[in-house]
């Protein structure tokens, strides 16, 4: 069964499903690196665009950045290269959810995957 979506108003900034708001009513994104994606920043199941959010230059580097080193340090079904980029991923996803959690926090919740 495909899920509904009701219509949004046209200067909606996100796009989201009703079942991606949380208990505040906040819009919902989370961050996740997925193999392939050109950045870690989700909602309702697409990748955001970066400048339609709003964005600082230096967030929306930060996100590209944090999705380089998960492609460029990741085999598909086989893992990570090694601890260390794992490591350098991981310092890279907390800075982008700190970012998106100043810039967007009051209109979103952020929740890191």
């Amino acid at each position: 069964m495909v899920p509904v979506v009701e219509a949004l108003p046209l200067d909606f900034p996100f796009c989201y499903r009703p079942s991606m708001t949380s208990p505040s009513d906040k819009r919902v994104l989370r961050v996740f690196a997925d193999y392939g994606a050109s950045t870690p920043l989700w909602g309702a199941g697409l990748i955001e665009d970066l400048d339609a959010l709003g964005l600082s230059l230096g967030l929306q580097q930060t996100l590209r950045e944090t999705a380089e080193v998960f492609n460029d340090s990741v085999v598909p079904e086989l893992g990570w290269k090694s601890e260390q980029r794992r490591h350098e991923y991981m310092r890279l996803l907390d800075e982008s959810v700190k970012g998106l959690t100043a810039e967007l926090g009051s209109r979103c919740t952020i929740i890191k995957e």
